[in-house]
């Protein structure tokens, strides 16, 4: 029965050999053109899509035709956090932390352009981008006050404390010339 069981070794871990191993591979090298001025690349998301990224790669006559009808400029945000996402819409991404008062917010939010449509999408998501950047600043803006009272009435019991101890400092080594007025 033992005979027809095979049995692996655990502790030695397998690795693939592989022609390439060791090789830096690199793409293909072409000289450097700047960019003209006012130039912004199209975004990295747009790029995820396979049916864009196969018409933008795609050198046929078809293709270039394709991509020239396109409108890259709609797919751009200038909003900070807001950008186009394959899944067809727009990604609103909000990320803070504030550790001294145990207070994260992660936000990531999708408005989609099939129930918005497109351009009610992008307002509505630069829209949701600036409301959570407002509510965030009152945030802090509330912490600010809440810290600098409680930094107040610290100071304030801490002034209150040493003029205790300096009276009771006081009165325990007050006496006259004579010795009478501590007994």
């Amino acid at each position: 029965a033992s005979g027809d069981v095979r049995m692996f070794s655990v502790m030695k871990r397998v690795t693939q050999r592989r022609r390439s191993r060791g090789r830096i591979i690199q793409l293909k090298q072409t000289h450097y053109e700047p960019k003209p001025d006012g130039y912004t690349p199209l975004p990295l998301s747009l790029m995820s899509s396979g049916y864009i990224r196969r018409i933008i790669k795609t050198r046929s006559s078809e293709a270039q035709d394709l991509a020239s009808r396109i409108d890259w400029e709609r797919y751009k945000c200038e909003a900070t956090g807001v950008r186009w996402h394959p899944v067809g819409g727009w990604r609103v991404q909000f990320d803070r932390r504030d550790y001294e008062h145990n207070f994260f917010v992660k936000v990531d939010m999708y408005f989609r352009v099939a129930i918005h449509g497109f351009d009610r999408a992008k307002e509505l998501a630069i829209g949701y981008r600036r409301r959570l950047e407002a509510e965030w600043d009152e945030q802090l803006r509330i912490w600010a006050k809440l810290d600098a009272e409680r930094e107040q009435r610290r100071l304030e019991r801490r002034a209150a404390k040493e003029q205790a101890q300096a009276a009771s400092v006081y009165d325990a080594t007050a006496s006259d010339a004579w010795g009478t007025i501590g007994r």
